[in-house]
C-alpha cells in the first residue's frame, strides 16, 4: 500500500472542518435555549405563561382565608408565616442568589428574601437586610450568608430568624420590638450565636461578627447579651465583651475594642456657604489613649452608602478643603491593637454656594441740593452684608438700616454705596448728585 501525505492531510483538514462545524451548531443550541429560557425561569412559567414565582411576588399574594382570633384581633394564618427579610440599601457590587436558582444576579434595593436565600458582597461593597421595627443585619465587604430560615410563629408571636455566616463580617441590631419579639441564631464554624439572649429577651442585643478563612469566629457584643451554643452548652456574652472562637478550642476572652470618639466640630447640622471656592472644612473628635488610628468616613448620604472620602488618620483632626454644594454626613472609629471599636454617632452638615447679590435700597429725595446744605443718605440692606459709602464703611442696625451724613462739594458729586454679603457678593448703587452755588 502506497503512503500519500497528501490524502492524510486531505483527511486531516476535512475532520477539522467537521468539528469545527459541529461546535459552531452547538453553540448556537446553546444561544438559542439562553435567549428563549432566561436564567430562573421555571417550568411552571414555560407551560402556564400568566403563573408567578411565588418567592419574587410575596408582597402580592392574598391572604388565607383561614383566620385566627385572639386577644390582638383577628388576623389570617397566612400572613405572616414568614419573617419578611428586604434589602434596604447596598453599595458596589453585591449579589444575591435564590435557594431554587443555580445562577447569581445583581442584587437590587428592596428585594425580598425567603428561606435559603443568599446574600454576597465584595471588595468596597455592603449591604443592609432590614425585618422590621429597626432590626437589622449589615454585610460589610467579602462577606456571605445564607438566610437558612425566616419563621413566624403566629400563637406566639415570635419572629425566629436563622443565617449561617460563611465569610465575612456580620453586624446586627436584633430584639426590638413592636407588640412581638424577635430572634437570631447566627450560625458559624463551630458555634450558634443567638441574639438576644434567652435570660435578657426584653432588651435588643447589638453585635458584630467575623468568620475568618481559617474558619475562626469573633464574637462582638456591643450592647445587650448573646449566646453562644458550643458543644450542646451555652454560654453567655456581655456587653463589651469580645470572644474569639476556634473549632475544637476553648473561648479565648480578648480585651474590647475602643470606644467610639466623641465628634467636636463641624457641630451637627452645621451650615457653610461660599461664593466661588469652597471653604476648608475642619473635622475634629476626641482623642484617645493608645490609639493606633482613626476610621474616618465622609459621605453624601446618611446610610453611608455613597462614600465621598475614607481613611484611617493618625491624629484627631482632618481637613478637607474641596467639597461641592451639599449635605454631607460623617462618623469615625478608633482603632486600636484590639482592633477597630463601632463608629460614633454620624454628624451631618451642609455646604452653600451662594451667588446671589444682598439686597441693597438706598432712599433720596433730590438730585440737586443748594451749598451748604446737609445731605442724609438712608437705605437698608441684608442684616449681615456690611454697607460702605464712598469707601467708607457704614453702620447699620439689626434690622439692616442705615443712615450716613454726606459732605458734599459745589458741583457733580458721585456717590457710590456697596453692599457687601459675608461671602463677598455685591451689590452696588451710584448717583449723581449736584450742588449749586
Amino acid at each position: 500500500m502506497k503512503f500519500s501525505f497528501k490524502d492524510t492531510t486531505k483527511k486531516a483538514l476535512e475532520s477539522i472542518l467537521v468539528l469545527s462545524l459541529v461546535l459552531l451548531f452547538f453553540l448556537a443550541i446553546l444561544f438559542t435555549l439562553n435567549t428563549v429560557f432566561p436564567t430562573g425561569l421555571k417550568l411552571l412559567n414555560l407551560v402556564r405563561p400568566g403563573a408567578q414565582d411565588s418567592s419574587l411576588y410575596s408582597d402580592h399574594l392574598e391572604s388565607r382565608e383561614l383566620r385566627l382570633n385572639t386577644g390582638a384581633g383577628e388576623f389570617g394564618l397566612g400572613d405572616g408565616a414568614t419573617v419578611t427579610a428586604v434589602l434596604s440599601s447596598l453599595s458596589n457590587q453585591v449579589k444575591a442568589k435564590r435557594a431554587h436558582q443555580i445562577a447569581w444576579q445583581g442584587a437590587e434595593k428592596g428585594m425580598t428574601f425567603h428561606d435559603r436565600d443568599a446574600i454576597q458582597t465584595f471588595r468596597k461593597s455592603s449591604a443592609t437586610v432590614f425585618f422590621k421595627k429597626g432590626n437589622f443585619l449589615e454585610l460589610d465587604e467579602n462577606s456571605l450568608i445564607v438566610l437558612r430560615s425566616l419563621e413566624r410563629d403566629v400563637f406566639t408571636r415570635e419572629n425566629h430568624m436563622t443565617v449561617v455566616l460563611v465569610n465575612g463580617q456580620l453586624n446586627g441590631r436584633i430584639g426590638i420590638q413592636d407588640q412581638e419579639n424577635y430572634n437570631l441564631e447566627v450560625i458559624a464554624p463551630g458555634v450558634v450565636a443567638r441574639a438576644p439572649s434567652r435570660g435578657n429577651k426584653d432588651q435588643p442585643s447589638q453585635f458584630q461578627m467575623s468568620v475568618g478563612p481559617d474558619d475562626t469566629s469573633i464574637l462582638t457584643v456591643q450592647e445587650g447579651t448573646v449566646d453562644l451554643l458550643i458543644d450542646g452548652k451555652t454560654v453567655g456574652v456581655g456587653t463589651d465583651q469580645v470572644v474569639k472562637i476556634q473549632p475544637g478550642k476553648a473561648l479565648v476572652y480578648l480585651r474590647p475594642p475602643p470606644r467610639a470618639p466623641g465628634l467636636t466640630s463641624p457641630a451637627n447640622d452645621e451650615t457653610f456657604t461660599f461664593r466661588d471656592i469652597p471653604p476648608r472644612v475642619s473635622f475634629g473628635w476626641d482623642k484617645g489613649g493608645n490609639i493606633l488610628g482613626y476610621h474616618f468616613v465622609l459621605a453624601r448620604d446618611p446610610n453611608f452608602q455613597e462614600i465621598f472620602h475614607e481613611d484611617i488618620i493618625e491624629d484627631n483632626q482632618f481637613f478637607h478643603g474641596n467639597l461641592n454644594q451639599g449635605d454631607y454626613y460623617w462618623r469615625v472609629s478608633s482603632v486600636s491593637s484590639n482592633g477597630e471599636g463601632e463608629f460614633s454617632r454620624a454628624r451631618h452638615f451642609r455646604l452653600i454656594q451662594d451667588l446671589e447679590r444682598p439686597t441693597l435700597v438706598v432712599n433720596y429725595d433730590t438730585d440737586t441740593v443748594e451749598d451748604g446744605d446737609k445731605f442724609e443718605l438712608r437705605g437698608r440692606t441684608d442684616p449681615d452684608a456690611r454697607i460702605f459709602v464712598g469707601g467708607i464703611p457704614v453702620k447699620i442696625d439689626e434690622g439692616g438700616e442705615f443712615v450716613h451724613d454726606l459732605f458734599l462739594k459745589r458741583g457733580f458729586n458721585v456717590i457710590v454705596v456697596e453692599a457687601v454679603d459675608k461671602v463677598g457678593n455685591v451689590n452696588y448703587f451710584s448717583k449723581v448728585i449736584n450742588v449749586e452755588f
